[in-house]
């Protein structure tokens, strides 16, 4: 069962809500006139987000970024901007430096104003995103948590190694994997793919 709907089954069960789900909502906070600007100056470009925090670090983070930002760069000509928290993409090549720059707030007017495209791991932002509505221009990268429960409910290309240790994130290895072989055997080469499938990394 997806997070959403299992909230909502409490606040029907156990508190009478009788309504629809509500359409997700993700409040936006304006942009910092330095950074838009330097947002603006750029013709276009693809946010990267690698996030994860304590234990989850392992099993939900992609170490492949900094590869990807090389073949993006090639491929399509954009600049790479890193969203974030701090550290999430440290010793990935960036040509904007967003990560512990904004709040979360304008962390969203950024995905929704102004980014082309979203390559994120399953985290808080990707579920952002998904609540603006950015999806269509989103490709999450999954590893072992389930994508049933944490998915994007919009349409995004979701992508996952096909390892026989997946999904894990209820059955006791979630928390203690030391070789999270499910995101490195995820390639840059699949998510290439992917992309060029959707024809184009500029939406």
């Amino acid at each position: 069962m997806h997070e959403m709907d299992y909230y909502m089954n409490i606040a029907r069960t156990c508190f009478d809500y009788a309504g629809e789900t509500p359409r997700m909502f993700m409040h936006r906070d304006p942009i910092p006139p330095g950074i838009l600007q330097a947002l603006n100056e750029r013709e276009s470009w693809v946010a990267l987000c690698n996030g994860g925090f304590g234990k989850m670090r392992g099993p939900k983070c992609w170490p492949h970024y900094n590869a990807l930002a090389s073949a993006l760069r090639l491929r399509y000509g954009v600049s790479i901007v890193g969203v974030g928290g701090k550290d999430e993409l440290r010793g990935v090549r960036l040509d904007l430096d967003l990560t512990n720059e904004l709040t979360i707030g304008q962390t969203a007017s950024v995905l929704a104003e102004e980014c082309d495209h979203f390559i994120t791991t399953d985290t808080g932002l990707m579920h952002i995103a998904d609540a603006l509505g950015v999806g269509i221009c989103m490709t999450v990268l999954f590893g072992g948590s389930i994508v049933s429960k944490n998915g994007p409910v919009g349409h995004s290309s979701i992508l996952r190694a096909e390892v026989n240790c997946v999904p894990c994130q209820y059955v006791g290895y979630f928390d203690h994997c030391k070789d999270a072989k499910c995101m490195k055997e995820l390639t840059v080469g699949s998510v290439m793919r992917s992309l060029a499938r959707g024809r184009a990394v500029v939406c």
